[in-house]
């Protein structure tokens, strides 16, 4: 029970650590800028949260002590199980470089933890209308099948409804007797479509990738991939080693695109427009990184679009969040009006066949 409380202190602890760690590195820097040692500065934190009672801190502190101890200082096993992976990547390369490129590495990573963090609130922003309306359309429909309809069977046999009654009629019979097949449809489409974001490879993906809704995802992941590369590059990894470390790590469609990135190199030499064109950047991200390397180099064109260039990145996604809000608000609005106005329409109909057929009965 003791081991159980323990893992979920550490669990909410590390939660609370990720939401804000841009900060710890950002203190981190300053001491090694300063020639404090990491012992004192992670005592002093320790120390910290002591004063303000604050247990998860003390306990994930004292794991980052211990764990130093055990790898001579290097943060990439000190940090290792507490932060994300591409924060490991980039701190594993900061380990080999001097105290100059350390506060320099640090502080790049993280302007990027933030710049994550901010595109990953634009996705979620972008999913937010879907989420909101796709349960009241699920409630319009169900209601609709389960109420609605059969009372509407019972003032008049189907033949005489109108056309948008009788489409309302199939639709809830398919509710009322297929059910179950609709939820094994929806959970199917809806695993396959997520299972094939990091796993669909190729060139037809790579066609794919230019329309929505998997422009979205190349937008955003091949922005994290510009990020983590221009971490490493930063802390002095040559392209060719940074690709290397990238794809050991990463998902079948992001090592696709790494993999042709590696034969390009080999292929088109110091023609970096052919290297970077696998389909992983928008053609505006590309023509920007293309534009930079003219300028400054390659490598130096990474880091900079990995870092300021980030503006220009959230843009994109920010046009593309807000395209997947519109196509979200007009599905489910004219969804909810084809429920609303056709059951309004259809019970007006049958009440006046009604009150015909009452008149002329009198």
């Amino acid at each position: 029970m003791a081991t159980l409380t323990h893992a979920m202190q550490f669990w909410f602890a590390r939660m609370a650590f990720n939401a804000a760690r841009e900060d710890f590195y950002k203190e981190l820097a300053l001491a090694i800028e300063h020639d404090e040692h990491i012992a004192t500065f992670l005592g002093e934190e320790i120390e910290e949260a002591r004063k303000y009672k604050e247990h998860g801190p003390i306990l994930l502190y004292k794991r980052m002590l211990r764990r130093m101890d055990e790898e001579q200082g290097r943060f990439s096993h000190m940090l290792d199980t507490m932060v994300p992976k591409g924060d490991l990547f980039a701190l594993s390369a900061i380990d080999e470089v001097d105290k100059t490129k350390k506060v320099e590495g640090l502080r790049f990573l993280a302007q990027s933890v933030m710049r994550v963090r901010q595109m990953a609130g634009l996705v979620f922003s972008a999913l937010q209308t879907l989420l909101t309306m796709l349960p009241v359309f699920l409630a319009f429909a169900i209601i609709n099948a389960v109420v609605v309809i059969p009372e509407f069977e019972q003032m008049l046999p189907l033949e005489r409804w109108p056309a948008i009654g009788k489409s309302l009629y199939w639709v809830s019979y398919v509710i009322r007797h297929y059910w179950y097949a609709l939820i094994v449809l929806a959970v199917g489409g809806i695993w396959g479509f997520l299972h094939s974001l990091d796993h669909w490879y190729g060139p037809t993906r790579a066609k794919a990738d230019k329309r929505f809704p998997y422009s979205l995802y190349r937008d955003f992941h091949g922005s994290i991939f510009l990020i983590r590369l221009a971490q490493l590059l930063q802390t002095d990894y040559s392209l060719n080693e940074a690709l290397l470390l990238l794809r050991s790590k990463a998902v079948p469609w992001m090592g696709w695109h790494i993999t042709r990135m590696l034969r390009n190199m080999t292929e088109y030499g110091q023609d970096y427009s052919q290297i970077i064109n696998t389909g992983i950047f928008s053609r505006r991200m590309q023509k920007r990184v293309s534009a930079y390397a003219r300028r400054s180099g390659f490598k130096d064109a990474l880091v900079e679009v990995g870092g300021s260039g980030m503006d220009a990145v959230m843009d994109d996604i920010r046009r593309a969040a807000g395209r997947l809000n519109k196509i979200s608000l007009v599905f489910c609005v004219a969804g909810l009006c084809y429920f609303h106005f056709g059951m309004q329409y259809t019970t007006n109909d049958l009440i006046s066949q009604m009150k015909q057929e009452s008149a002329v009965s009198r």
